[in-house]
């Protein structure tokens, strides 16, 4: 998993998320195979490099490098959706956040609404996954997410009522706040396996979207 993530993503943290590979990859087209072939010459292949030569196409082809691999991983990532089921806790986390930067996949919120409930770090990353799709939560995400406020784990709480801020801003449910306020206030504790950004770091975020 964390070989995939570093294939697919490079150094990106979730702190840009929600992610937008249009925006981010914006201007990889204009690359094109010569500007490819002078980077890699530069790189790879001659004896007494000259860096300055290729300086003006260099940062462009980079993020041509780099568009190339999230398409590549977003081609495969429908079967990431397994690893949600994954019996290590560690895995279906870290599967669940990889999951939340490529919101395209067929299925992906219905996957991920349906985590098990006894699976609290995989419930809890899932959530966090689920706060960065686009749009309001569907039924099955929006009766997920409110089942979990009731949870008797911290994280999961949390979790569920920072992807409740998120996606459910005009029509927040009471228990949300609560959770959201409470979490704020108290020591939340670490960061779930996959998520680069602590509990309490998403809190702050999710409290900052609703303008408080």
């Amino acid at each position: 998993m964390h070989l995939l993530h570093a294939v697919a993503l490079g150094d990106l943290r979730d702190d840009v998320l929600p992610f937008d590979p249009v925006r981010a990859f914006a201007g990889a087209e204009r690359v094109g195979p010569s500007d490819e072939a002078a980077v890699l010459r530069v790189l790879f292949e001659d004896e007494d490099p000259d860096p300055d030569s290729v300086a003006d196409v260099a940062d462009a082809v980079a993020v041509r490098w780099a568009a190339d691999a999230y398409r590549a991983a977003e081609r495969h990532a429908p079967s990431f959706l397994t690893w949600l089921e994954a019996a290590e806790p560690a895995v279906a986390s870290r599967a669940a956040a990889l999951l939340a930067w490529f919101p395209a996949v067929p299925g992906l919120a219905t996957a991920l609404a349906g985590v098990g409930f006894s699976r609290c770090t995989a419930r809890a990353s899932a959530n966090l996954a689920l706060a960065f799709l686009p749009g309001p939560p569907g039924s099955g995400e929006l009766a997920a997410l409110t089942a979990c406020l009731a949870s008797t784990d911290e994280a999961v709480r949390v979790t569920a009522a920072v992807a409740l801020a998120r996606r459910q801003t005009t029509a927040l449910p009471d228990e949300a706040l609560t959770v959201l306020v409470h979490a704020d206030d108290a020591e939340v504790a670490g960061a779930l396996p996959g998520w680069d950004r602590s509990l309490r770091g998403h809190v702050a975020l999710a409290l900052r979207h609703l303008g408080l």
